[in-house]
């Protein structure tokens, strides 16, 4: 069998990250049916990994202190923290804040039919007190944890829609103005995030933790985690005036 063969007619048609991904998945195949000898012949698939933007945690800051209100602070300050997607952000609860623990619970997207993925994630004191302050003013007992005018009857306050999450970010990006006006939340926030903990990670230890990376960012496949392993190294090494010239060593 030429694997290779059947590669090659598979990039006539597909991108080489599909390709890739259906080879790793035909090397799973013959290791589950006890074929390590075939699994170790299936070649991968070498491809560039799509370079997102992100922006230092520095300018990230100065969205977040943009905000006009303590709640704006708050859902900037969070949505960046824990790395979390538009729509996850109207899921968290009040309650799943110990600023004790300087932690937060946060609830996974799930794909329908799936069943609800949580994890608990740690928060930076500056952060948490962003957090902090807004739930202290609140007068409510809503279990949501950012709800529309607050003060109200708790029964009938609901979690803010994502469509205004997007709103307090784009306010607050335009005030900041640059690159930054032009940028979405899933870059600002969430890549920004991902990316700066890996170059962070980089930085004190020398390695990228994946499994840790995989978490903040509530991924199932690595695959989707190593688009961040890649900027960060590139972007690591570049400031070192050196060349990352693949990911060996990079991570573990």
């Amino acid at each position: 069998m030429d694997v290779s063969v059947w590669q090659d007619r598979l990039l006539e048609k597909l991108s080489r990250r599909s390709v890739d991904s259906m080879s790793a998945a035909l090397k799973t195949f013959f290791k589950v049916i006890g074929r390590y000898d075939l699994a170790m012949a299936v070649p991968s698939v070498r491809y560039e990994a799509y370079e997102r933007g992100f922006l230092p945690e520095g300018k990230v800051v100065q969205i977040i202190e943009a905000g006009e209100t303590l709640l704006e602070q708050a859902v900037l300050a969070t949505g960046y923290e824990l790395a979390l997607r538009v729509g996850e952000v109207p899921l968290l609860r009040r309650n799943w804040f110990s600023y004790e623990l300087l932690s937060c619970q946060v609830q996974r997207l799930k794909r329908k039919g799936a069943t609800p993925a949580y994890d608990v994630l740690p928060m930076r004191k500056y952060f948490a007190d962003k957090l902090k302050a807004y739930l202290d003013s609140r007068t409510d007992r809503s279990e949501w944890m950012f709800v529309a005018n607050a003060g109200g009857d708790a029964s009938k306050l609901k979690p803010i829609h994502p469509s205004t999450v997007e709103k307090i970010f784009r306010r607050a990006a335009v005030k900041v103005g640059g690159e930054v006006a032009g940028m979405s939340w899933h870059t600002a926030m969430r890549h920004s995030k991902l990316t700066n903990y890996a170059i962070q990670m980089l930085e004190e230890a020398g390695s990228i933790d994946l499994v840790r990376l995989m978490k903040l960012a509530g991924h199932v496949s690595e695959k989707s985690t190593l688009v961040y392993v890649h900027l960060a190294t590139s972007y690591y090494y570049s400031k070192l005036g050196e060349k990352a010239t693949s990911f060996g060593g990079a991570y573990r």
